[in-house]
C-alpha cells in the first residue's frame, strides 16, 4: 500500500505540481561530495521537482552552480553539479536558492567533450558559450526574507559525510600515570615518593582537501612533545626525567577520505624531532639523603604507528594512536672524558581529542 501510494505521489507530483522554468525554492545543502560535484539538497517531490529537471543554484552575489536531478524522493534529491561557478560557497549546510532553467547546451566541439583531466574543473560537462549563467543574479525582497527565515530555522543535523572545508585542526593527547610510593625497612622509619608518568603531545595539522591527486590523502603536522617521570627506588631513592621536544610528521590516510565525518579513518603516521631533556637523581636511605644531582643533555626522536580518527559534523574529533617511539639521549658530563647516552624506546598508546576548521 505505502508503494502504491508513493508512486502515484510521485506521478501527481510530476505530472500536476512540476516547477516550471523561472520558477524558485529555497533550499540546504545536506551533503556534498569532495569534489561538489554531487550534492544533496532537502527539496525533492513534494516541493514540485522531478528527476531530470535542471536548475541554477544561487545567492546574495549571484548564481553558484548549476546542475540536474539524477535522483528524487518526496522531500530529498541528489543533484549532479555540471558547473561550478563559485565553488567555495557549495558548502555542507548553506542555504541557498534553486531556479529553474532550461536543459544544458552541450558543445558541438566533439573534442572537448571528453577531458584527459580529471581536476573537477575540467570534468564537468562542456557547455557552450551562450550556456554560461550570469554571476549578477540577485535575490528580491522576498526571496531574502525566505533565506533569513530558513536560516532560523532549526539546524540540520548530519550524521555522516564529507567536509567542504576545514583544512586545519589542532589536537592534544595524553598518557598518564599517578601513582605514591613508600618503602621501610622493618619498623625503621619509611621513606615516600612518586612513581608517576605524564605524556602529553599537542599539535597542529594541515590537509589537502583541493588536491585531486594522491596528496589528498595527506596531511603534515607540527607538534610538541613534554613527558615527565617519577620513580623511586625501594631504598628510597627517587629519580625524576623530563623531556620537551619539537617535531614535525606526515599522515597517510586509510579506509575513509580524510574529509569524513561520522566514519573511522585510519592514518599511518611519521614523526621525527629534537628536544632537551633532564635527569635529576636523589640519593636516599632510610636515615639519610644526598643533594639531588642534576644532569642536562640533548635528544631526538623518531615515531612510526598507526591510529584512528573520528569527527562530528561539526568538527570536533576523538584520536587513538599507537606507535613505536625511540628517544636517543646525549648529556655532557662536567669532569668526564666521554659523554653519557641513554636509548629510550617502546611502544606507547595516547589517546586524545581534537577539533577542525
Amino acid at each position: 500500500m505505502n508503494k502504491v501510494a508513493l508512486l502515484l505521489l510521485m506521478i501527481f507530483s510530476q505530472l500536476g505540481f512540476a516547477l516550471e522554468v523561472d520558477e524558485k525554492l529555497t533550499l540546504r545543502f545536506l551533503r556534498t561530495s569532495s569534489s561538489k560535484k554531487t550534492v544533496l539538497i532537502n527539496r525533492g517531490l513534494e516541493d514540485g521537482l522531478a528527476e531530470g529537471d535542471h536548475a541554477k543554484f544561487y545567492i546574495d552575489s549571484g548564481v553558484i552552480a548549476r546542475g540536474v536531478i539524477v535522483k528524487i524522493s518526496p522531500s530529498r534529491s541528489v543533484w549532479s553539479i555540471y558547473s561550478l561557478v563559485k565553488p567555495d560557497e557549495v558548502i555542507l549546510e548553506r542555504v541557498v536558492n534553486l531556479k529553474i532553467s532550461t536543459p544544458v547546451k552541450l558543445t558541438q566541439d566533439n573534442t572537448k567533450m571528453i577531458s584527459n583531466n580529471d581536476s573537477p574543473a575540467n570534468s564537468l560537462v562542456p557547455l557552450a558559450p551562450d550556456a554560461y549563467d550570469d554571476p549578477s543574479v540577485e535575490l528580491s525582497e522576498t526571496e531574502k526574507k525566505e533565506l533569513s527565515a530558513m536560516e532560523e530555522s532549526s539546524e540540520v543535523v548530519v550524521n555522516s559525510g564529507m567536509f567542504a572545508k576545514r583544512d586545519y585542526e589542532v589536537w592534544g593527547m595524553i598518557h598518564f600515570t599517578g601513582l605514591g610510593s613508600t618503602s621501610s625497612l622493618g619498623d625503621q622509619t619509611s621513606n615516600t615518593g612518586d612513581n608517576t608518568s605524564i605524556d602529553i603531545s599537542v599539535g597542529f595539522e594541515k590537509y589537502f582537501l583541493g588536491m585531486n591527486n594522491w596528496l589528498n590523502n595527506i596531511s603534515v603536522h607540527a607538534l610538541f612533545f613534554n613527558s615527565s617521570k617519577n620513580v623511586q627506588a625501594l631504598e628510597g631513592s627517587q629519580s625524576t626525567s623530563s623531556v620537551q621536544e619539537f617535531g614535525a610528521g606526515v599522515n597517510y590516510h586509510l579506509f575513509n577520505p580524510p574529509n569524513s565525518f561520522g566514519h573511522i579513518i585510519g592514518h599511518l603516521t611519521l614523526s621525527y624531532g629534537i628536544g632537551l631533556v633532564t635527569d635529576l637523581i636523589t640519593i636516599k636511605t632510610l636515615n639519610s639523603a644526598e643533594d639531588p644531582k642534576e644532569f642536562s643533555g640533548s635528544s631526538n626522536f623518531l615515531s612510526v604507528g598507526f591510529g584512528v580518527k573520528y569527527y562530528a559534523y561539526n568538527g570536533f574529533g576523538l584520536k587513538l594512536l599507537l606507535d613505536y617511539y625511540q628517544r636517543g639521549e646525549l648529556y655532557d658530563i662536567e669532569n668526564n672524558q666521554d659523554d653519557f647516552t641513554k636509548n629510550v624506546s617502546g611502544p606507547r598508546f595516547q589517546v586524545g581529542l581534537s577539533y577542525r576548521w
